[in-house]
């Protein structure tokens, strides 16, 4: 479980992919999905504008062509723990 501190130094890192635009260099699809993970979902692999590439779930179950353009949006990545923090972060969608 993560704490709150924590959670909140992580936010620069991923303000950088919020809102930003890039093109899908690789995909693959959960069907097993891990602890703490619910049903099956997309992993995509993005390269931004500056050649930078991140890692991020695709919102949605349309698979992504390999070029696809896809934008950064903050969703909820987890549950709220016992203290009610609850974790967002930036999550991928097709555009």
């Amino acid at each position: 479980m993560k704490s709150a501190v924590k959670i909140w130094r992580e936010q620069k890192e991923r303000l950088e992919q919020l809102d930003k635009v890039g093109r899908v260099v690789s995909w693959t699809r959960i069907l097993e999905a891990p602890a703490g993970f619910e049903g099956v979902y997309i992993v995509v692999m993005v390269e931004m504008r500056k050649g930078k590439r991140v890692v991020g779930e695709l919102i949605g179950k349309k698979e992504p062509g390999f070029g696809a353009k896809v934008k950064g949006v903050l969703r909820r990545i987890g549950k709220g723990d016992k203290a009610g923090v609850i974790e967002y972060g930036v999550k991928f969608r097709l555009i």
